[in-house]
């Protein structure tokens, strides 16, 4: 199933460009495309649509209240099976 990206105004966005609060998210050591806001930082995104509690739909909630710290993609793709989805067969 496809996710579509996210709203300018979510949380994932505001994290991902910085544009509304400046270098708050982390990147990742070993890569950049994964953010990080710390504890310390998420009460700034309080109230922002976001979809961390599912890809389904946006909710607006106090995040700090909810989370330690949450980890933002800058893109996510589906998995890449190496063998049918199904279980392995033991042999006969």
């Amino acid at each position: 199933t496809l996710i579509e990206p996210a709203t300018q105004e979510s949380l994932e966005a505001s994290a991902s460009t910085g544009k509304k609060f400046g270098s708050d998210a982390v990147p990742g050591q070993n890569n950049p495309r994964l953010l990080y806001i710390p504890a310390s930082k998420l009460q700034s995104y309080n109230n922002l649509e976001s979809r961390v509690l599912g890809y389904s739909s946006y909710r607006r909630q106090e995040w700090s209240k909810l989370f330690d710290g949450i980890i933002v993609l800058e893109s996510e793709q589906p998995p890449n099976f190496v063998r049918p989805p199904k279980p392995m067969q033991t042999g006969e």
